[in-house]
């Protein structure tokens, strides 16, 4: 994990809008395959606002939008999990709401609910691997030079120096 160098409001406010963008259509899609399957369902865009809400909280609780850069596993990780927990919340809120609204349950919204998190994560994915790409080939390596006296004990330096061993 490391600390990014700059802080820069706009690209952090674009990447929040490609997220927006990429549930959003994320859910079109989903309405798109499951016309297929029922060809008399419901369009619920209540279900594509409650996921979106849910996932870009779930994204933010596992700090993807805070100013760390992540290895590979643990952005893989971070972005299943918050996609899981989104899905699994928007599940549960169409289902209690349908039970108490229609008294039945709505299985292609839960459907298209599961369809949205498996496109959702791979794009987010593939787009916080580039994010990320892109963040380091800006910044570059940041290197830092310690200089040591040997005839001095200076333990702030020796931690320094030993800290990445």
């Amino acid at each position: 994990m490391n600390v990014k160098i700059y802080k820069n409001v706009i690209l952090d406010m674009i990447v929040v809008m490609f997220d927006i963008i990429i549930v959003l259509g994320s859910g079109i899609i989903g309405f798109s395959v499951i016309r297929y399957i029922s060809p008399n369902f419901e369009k619920d865009y209540i279900q594509i606002v409650t996921y979106l809400a849910l996932d870009l909280f779930t994204l933010w609780a596992y700090e993807l939008y805070t100013s760390v850069i992540r290895d590979n596993y643990e952005l893989k990780l971070s972005v299943i999990l918050s996609n899981i927990l989104a899905a699994c919340g928007c599940i549960i809120f169409i289902v209690v709401r349908d039970l108490l609204v229609i008294h039945s349950i709505r299985w292609y919204l839960c459907l298209n609910t599961i369809f949205m998190a498996v496109i959702t994560s791979l794009i987010i994915y593939a787009e916080k691997r580039l994010y990320v790409k892109l963040i380091k080939s800006f910044e570059g390596n940041v290197k830092l030079l310690i200089l040591d006296d040997s005839t001095q004990e200076n333990d702030f330096a020796k931690k320094i120096k030993y800290s990445s061993l």
